[in-house]
């Protein structure tokens, strides 16, 4: 995520990766196509979680690279667009 805009107070976690979810990959019983998957990741923790208590615009994380293609959003206050 380059950035985002946070409407309310919330705690959203950020999941990259590069590829999604299909038939090929190994070690998926059911994969899910509009999941990403991870487990190419191995130890690597591409993840960011932003806790805010009031209205946010323009969030990036700051000290950190993600070189991604998708990304998993949760606990985010409202609809994604």
């Amino acid at each position: 995520v380059c950035s985002i805009d946070i409407p309310s107070a919330a705690a959203v976690s950020l999941r990259h990766g590069e590829l999604m979810q299909h038939a090929h990959l190994p070690g998926l019983d059911k994969p899910d196509p509009s999941r990403v998957y991870f487990d190419n990741l191995r130890s690597a923790r591409a993840n960011d979680t932003v806790v805010v208590t009031q209205p946010t615009s323009n969030w990036y994380p700051r000290f950190t690279y993600h070189g991604f293609r998708f990304v998993e959003v949760y606990g985010y206050p409202g609809n994604l667009t």
